[in-house]
């Protein structure tokens, strides 16, 4: 049985998405190791000497965080690794949790696109005027739109994640047993 137009775009999403989501984790591991250095080296500064610290450390690591975190969750959207009640969605039938998992991920993907359109229009404000840290002086502009990229990132993998339970659900379009069937070469 050859796999329908929808499943090969999803395929091929979930590729480019794949691709996505190792730089993102590349990226939030690279602020994750920003953070701990500019920490310990503020900290080493300050235990030798109670005025040397680090010049604006603070205001690097708050900004590195949002870098590190929105990475993160791209990478846990991909993978589902989010959380889940186990405990509740274990005790019931295969069927009805495909549904409450299409439901979650459905709602998931409309508050995250509206999340990105208000994080945007923000981008655009801190963009237009002159909007800095107090003491280091670093641009917020940036930083919002690495997180608005990052939240439509997981709109998208929220989307996709929605779209593939939907097919799951339906009889003869199960996107777990096509990406089986072809991991293990069996038609």
């Amino acid at each position: 049985m050859e796999m329908s137009k929808t499943m090969k775009f999803l395929k091929a999403l979930d590729k480019v998405m794949t691709k996505i989501d190792t730089v993102m984790t590349y990226i939030g591991g690279i602020a994750l190791a920003f953070i701990a250095i500019i920490t310990c080296v503020d900290v080493f500064f300050r235990y030798f000497n109670t005025s040397m610290n680090l010049r604006g450390a603070q205001e690097y690591v708050e900004m590195a965080m949002p870098i590190m975190v929105y990475a993160a969750m791209v990478y846990a959207s991909h993978y589902k690794r989010m959380i889940s009640v186990e405990f509740i969605v274990d005790k019931l039938s295969k069927r009805a949790a495909l549904m409450i998992e299409i439901a979650m991920t459905a709602i998931g993907t409309v508050a995250l696109f509206i999340m990105s359109y208000q994080l945007f229009t923000k981008t655009l404000y801190y963009f237009g005027g002159i909007y800095t840290t107090s003491y280091a002086k670093i641009p917020y502009g940036p930083f919002y739109l690495f997180v608005t990229i990052a939240v439509f990132l997981m709109g998208v993998e929220f989307l996709v994640n929605t779209v593939k339970s939907i097919l799951d659900l339906t009889p003869g379009q199960s996107c777990s047993e096509a990406s089986n069937k072809e991991e293990t070469g069996n038609e």
